[in-house]
């Protein structure tokens, strides 16, 4: 009788647990709002990201923070940077600080629910101690590189201390806790999509998966190079373009637009796709100009990377799953990065309530089908109390204070993508696109023009309007009527800059001071075999 009863649990278990959906975490580095062709602009198409946003949600105001380790810290941990000091500074290689490890991830939550969880990609949360690295945060593996950014083809990165004369350079790729030199001189969006394909087609179909790939595509690589896998090829396809660096960058998206939709391949003939969810977005705005720039495009927002203006902040992002009741649709309510962790949570048959204490709020059923009301009314930007600047989002108010570096960046840049040499868009190549991967076989022509009509963004910029530094105090702005932030109206709306600065003032009380610290010596990687590894294990 007991064993009966034994037996009759697991195979309970098992069934709750092959039931639970699969989840794909697409996340894309340094893509900017006009990179995607879903967004408006014709210059770069990309059928497959289009595809799999039109066939299910695209989210319309999806915030995330100004640079990587800030973003990534929000999306694993569902809370503000500044509860944890990870919200200055990405965190340098060599650099001997992670995210603190009494703070639970969203792969151990999931693991808890029974998923098996895999890492493709970039971690860039910590590794001087082997304990801080994402087999040992919540990862049944991983595979990819531990730091911000690494060379497409060599895989190497160099760190430059801070007296600025020496250079700390190394191999950072990795499967596990072995450094991987088998996969050198190949290219690493390639790379990953294998490496994200072969985890699909192996994965036992009773568990339920959670892969993250976190591309390194598009963020620019070594030496600021922009790494196509042919160079040639790259000029003859976008030679309408303009700008050879932005014409090397196109490519770059096409590779990861392709990744994209080989990985939904990967899904349906695995026979996964019916039972997953599918998520995409970027981790911070285009780094249009300055450090690793990639000449990437947040047109018509102001800002890029590094800063609190919308090109910085506001980030592409779009969910597909046949789960969603309600879908080719666009998503207007608010929605922030940390929302990701309660919400994927309970989409995995988890209790959304049970975990105290989180920022993000559980969207889940607001992406099921549209409530109309919003679950979220406002929501902290970033606090940097280094670079003395902060914003925040109450509805469709935003103050901003205080600038980045100046204010060298927070200005109109990038392509605008809509010049009449660019091809026309194809709205039929999207609707083929969705049909070929299995998204969907009921969208269409009109349906894929109206939602993208939906999400084009339309302001008049007044540059002669903004004051230089913009913001140096505090901004102002209506993101109702003017969402280019063009206009301060902070003059003309007191109680509502008080109100902003009340919720500022509230959440600055509770912040953890960064935990930026210098370049290790130790850390140089000829001490280890010319690679990057945690150095600080026998400390």
């Amino acid at each position: 009788m007991m064993w009966f009863l034994l037996c009759t649990l697991v195979l309970i278990t098992m069934v709750s647990a092959s039931s639970k959906p699969h989840i794909i975490l697409i996340v894309a580095d340094d893509l900017g709002w006009n990179d995607v062709s879903m967004n408006g602009a014709n210059q770069i198409p990309t059928p497959n990201i289009d595809a799999l946003a039109f066939s299910g949600v695209l989210l319309r105001r999806h915030y995330v923070l100004p640079t990587c380790t800030p973003s990534r810290t929000a999306l694993l941990t569902g809370l503000y940077p500044i509860r944890t000091g990870m919200q200055g500074y990405p965190l340098k290689a060599g650099e001997p600080r992670g995210l603190p490890l009494d703070v639970p991830l969203l792969p151990q939550r999931l693991k808890e629910l029974g998923y098996t969880t895999r890492l493709v990609g970039k971690w860039h949360l910590g590794c001087m101690k082997s304990k801080y690295t994402p087999t040992q945060r919540g990862f049944d593996s991983h595979f990819g590189y531990l730091n911000g950014y690494i060379g497409y083809f060599d895989h190497c990165v160099e760190q430059k201390l801070e007296n600025r004369t020496q250079v700390f350079y190394g191999h950072d790729f990795w499967r596990d806790l072995e450094p991987a030199w088998e996969e050198d001189c190949k290219y690493a969006t390639s790379v990953f999509t294998e490496e994200a394909q072969r985890i699909i087609r192996d994965h036992d179909k009773a568990t339920p998966l959670f892969l993250y790939v976190a591309h390194l595509a598009v963020h620019a690589g070594i030496y600021n190079r922009m790494e196509v896998p042919s160079e040639e090829q790259a000029r003859n396809r976008f030679s309408y373009i303009t700008d050879p660096q932005r014409q090397l960058y196109a490519e770059m998206v096409k590779t990861l637009d392709d990744s994209v939709g080989d990985i939904i391949t990967s899904l349906k003939e695995s026979a996964m796709l019916n039972n997953s969810i599918i998520v995409f977005l970027s981790d911070n705005g285009g780094m249009t100009e300055g450090l690793h720039a990639n000449k990437g495009s947040n047109w018509p927002y102001r800002g890029i990377k590094f800063t609190l203006f919308e090109g910085g902040v506001h980030g592409v992002a779009a969910v597909w799953s046949p789960l969603l009741k309600d879908r080719r649709r666009v998503m207007s309510q608010l929605m922030h990065i940390t929302d990701w962790f309660p919400t994927l949570y309970h989409a995995a048959g988890g209790d959304p309530t049970m975990l105290w204490g989180l920022d993000g709020v559980d969207q889940w059923e607001q992406l099921l089908a549209d409530k109309g009301n919003s679950s979220r009314q406002e929501m902290l930007l970033n606090i940097d109390e280094h670079q003395n600047n902060s914003a925040y989002i109450y509805d469709h108010w935003k103050l901003v204070q205080g600038s980045y570096e100046g204010g060298e960046f927070e200005k109109f840049l990038g392509d605008s993508g809509r010049d009449d040499s660019y091809p026309t868009y194809s709205a039929i190549n999207v609707v083929q696109a969705a049909s070929r991967l299995g998204l969907d076989y009921e969208l269409n022509e009109a349906t894929v023009l109206r939602l993208r009509n939906e999400m084009a963004v339309n302001c008049t910029m007044r540059e002669d309007t903004l004051g230089t530094p913009p913001c140096a105090d505090y901004c102002l702005f209506d993101l109702r009527t003017d969402p280019c932030e063009t206009r301060n109206v902070a003059d003309n709306n007191p109680d509502v800059v008080q109100m902003l600065q009340a919720r500022l003032r509230y959440f600055n009380e509770q912040l953890v001071p960064q935990l930026n610290k210098p370049v290790d010596n130790r850390s140089d990687p000829a001490n280890f075999n010319n690679t990057w590894m945690p150095w600080l294990d026998n400390v």
